[in-house]
């Protein structure tokens, strides 16, 4: 692994056996640097992508925020003053 900073995590696993979850979990808890080596990557928890830092990737990340974000709804007609007659 040291000699190969371009190793995957695939290639680093099939180098050394030790299960892909596993590296994984290294990678997340910074028993592994993970800026030394720029192929290394583990998995999105909401899509599996190959990620580098945080849970999820952006797309997925992106997404949330869409799905909480409260939706701007058109002002009702009676609300702008619409449809209303004046007193004379």
């Amino acid at each position: 692994m040291w000699k190969n900073e371009k190793a995957t995590t695939e290639q680093l696993h099939q180098a050394t056996g030790v299960p892909i979850d596993t590296i994984e979990q290294f990678l997340k808890q910074e028993r592994l640097r993970i800026r030394s080596f720029v192929n290394l990557t583990y998995r999105c928890e909401r899509c599996g992508r190959g990620i580098r830092e945080a849970r999820i990737c952006l797309h997925c990340a992106h997404e949330f925020k869409q799905a909480f974000q409260p939706e701007k709804r058109a002002e009702p007609a009676a609300a702008a003053g619409i449809g209303f007659r004046s007193r004379m």
